[in-house]
């Protein structure tokens, strides 16, 4: 498709095995102007509009505090379809990395925000199946978003 496009050249193509469907979560952060960076966890997919499920949190997390993010996104009611198998300590563990991630260098410090959603819940853990980073604002508009 990209070569029918002028001026589009496409470098590679990336296919990628279908996820099997499952509960879905959503891990979200932003930089507040009050807060600084919030992190927030919760259903994901086309729930993501929900309130119901989400826990926040201010970064860096302390100890445990990805472990109570995951039991808040997972509790009973989070989800219509609950995640088969014990993935709490799996989504904690997900959700801990990606704030290490986050607070883990100046080269992160032009973004504005980052959109992880859907994870798909396997049996074999969380699933990344789609992300955003959004730059901070340049010169009073954003800069963009990139996957």
């Amino acid at each position: 498709v990209a070569e029918r496009v002028p001026g589009v050249r496409a470098a590679g193509v990336l296919v990628q095995p279908m996820a099997h469907p499952g509960p879905e979560l959503f891990v979200g952060i932003r930089r507040d102007p009050s807060f600084g960076p919030v992190l927030a966890v919760g259903r994901g997919g086309g729930d993501v509009e929900t309130a119901r499920g989400v826990a926040f949190a201010l970064l860096p997390l302390g100890p445990g505090v990805a472990l109570t993010l995951a039991r808040r996104a997972l509790r009973p009611g989070a989800h219509r379809d609950p995640p088969a198998g014990d993935v709490v300590a799996s989504v904690a563990a997900m959700v801990e990395g990606i704030g290490h991630w986050w607070d883990g260098g100046h080269e992160w410090a032009d973004l504005a925000e980052v959109d992880i959603n859907p994870i798909t819940l396997t049996p074999a853990g969380p699933l990344i199946l789609d992300a955003l980073a959004v730059r901070a604002a340049v010169d009073g508009g954003h800069a963009g978003g990139e996957r």
